[in-house]
């Protein structure tokens, strides 16, 4: 990379059907990055600038406190429009830990527009936790665990976040213990 100063720009567009000549759909064509059940998916940081569009990111397994399929840190500003989070977990063979989606930490930005969050499980914020500032969009949320602890869906730190929720479905969300919230 060309130095500390310097930011990297990335997009990533799913949905091209393999024989390519297509327009992107998401939908007839998915576009995925998977952990197999057993990875971490990506961290993204270094003030990099990134924009997904219609990707799934599904089947992460981590078993540490915190560090989710995706960490979006160190000034990262990231763009997830009509992208999937699903089926992830963070376990380590004997309980739950914090987050298991998307991890967004104090000093980036970042916005999801038309995202489903669905079937991930950890011990709270089970899809989402926001420590930085966030809008989130036509976004829905459904079928996530929280084993315990606040936000079985969305965990938003109001110390560090200024977060913006508009249009968004929570529905079938589950927590184990006595704590909610989205």
């Amino acid at each position: 990379f060309p130095g500390e100063d310097a930011a990297v720009s990335i997009s990533c567009v799913g949905g091209y059907p393999a024989e390519g000549g297509a327009a992107a759909d998401p939908s007839a064509n998915v576009s995925a990055i998977t952990g197999s059940d057993a990875h971490r998916l990506m961290v993204i940081g270094d003030k990099a600038k990134v924009s997904f569009k219609g990707v799934s990111f599904t089947h992460s397994l981590t078993a540490v406190s915190g560090e989710p399929a995706l960490i979006f840190a160190k000034g990262a500003e990231v763009s997830m429009t009509d992208c999937k989070v699903t089926d992830n977990v963070n376990n380590n063979g004997t309980k739950y830990s914090t987050c298991a989606g998307i991890s967004v930490q104090a000093d980036v930005k970042v916005s999801f527009t038309g995202c489903e969050f669905a079937r991930n499980a950890a011990s709270w914020g089970a899809s989402l936790i926001l420590r930085g500032d966030a809008t989130v969009r036509n976004c829905n949320f459904h079928d996530n665990m929280g084993v315990n602890g606040p936000g079985n869906s969305l965990y938003v730190d109001p110390s560090t976040a200024e977060v913006v929720v508009d249009g968004c479905t929570f529905r079938n969300n589950t927590a184990s213990d006595t704590h909610g919230g989205a």
